[in-house]
């Protein structure tokens, strides 16, 4: 397979946020900057490991995470979830978080994420942030 055809290749991206307004944003920013990627949007613990459990066919190429989702469980406990799953040992997780707190990077490395990076706000930032995500 030559690398034409690697760029063109559709894959999808699990979004784990509770803000709608981020899938909204990298949703308008995919549009025009990386088509060939679709963002799988849960908001929860639940909704997350609910569908990779389910998960039939090709899994997500990477999973992007934020840690507060603002619900009993947080996204440290998704991470962990993830990780203790055989078949995603290996899937790339990249922490999302306005979360400054050394500690809390720390917990995220600590339980496997691959990166820890801080979430993008305007449009341009996530351009440029997806625009990273690709190399």
């Amino acid at each position: 397979m030559n690398a034409a055809s690697n760029e063109s290749a559709e894959f999808s991206i699990l979004l784990v946020d509770d803000d709608p307004q981020i899938n909204d944003m990298l949703n308008q920013v995919t549009k025009s900057e990386f088509p060939q990627c679709t963002f799988i949007h849960k908001t929860t613990f639940e909704e997350a490991t609910t569908y990779l459990d389910q998960l039939v066919g090709w899994a997500p190429r990477l999973v992007l995470l934020d840690i507060d989702l603002k619900t009993e469980k947080s996204g440290l406990d998704v991470l962990a979830w993830i990780r203790n799953q055989e078949q995603y040992t290996l899937l790339p997780i990249v922490i999302l978080s306005v979360m400054h707190d050394e500690h809390v990077v720390r917990q995220a490395y600590a339980g496997g994420a691959n990166i820890f990076t801080n979430k993008p706000f305007s449009y341009t930032d996530w351009k440029e942030y997806v625009k990273y995500c690709r190399t």
